[in-house]
């Protein structure tokens, strides 16, 4: 398996709302429901007891796809999510996207 193919594979194992969700926060900085907010935010008692059925079976491909997948700079702490979003806020403030 090459690493398209893996990546491919890692998104088929998410639920398709989480993936919508880490791509919108990714790209505009919309936060997420707060299960996946918790994950992005290295919370894992917090999502644990957010996460719906499908979103639970799915914690740890989830996690794994952050990892790999995200920057690193917008998930791991509370304050790195902030950050980011404020970050993304401001450049888009700044492109007149707003």
């Amino acid at each position: 398996m090459n690493a398209t193919e893996y990546r491919e594979h890692l998104q088929a194992q998410i639920p398709p709302t989480i993936m919508g969700a880490l791509r919108r926060y990714q790209q505009e900085g919309i936060s997420p429901g707060s299960c996946t907010t918790a994950i992005l935010c290295g919370d894992l008692f917090g999502a644990v007891t957010a996460a719906d059925t499908d979103t639970a079976s799915a914690l740890a491909w989830i996690a794994l796809y952050v990892y790999l997948y995200m920057p690193q700079e917008c998930w791991g702490s509370r304050d790195a999510v902030s950050m980011y979003q404020r970050r993304l806020r401001a450049e888009y403030i700044e492109r007149g996207w707003e």
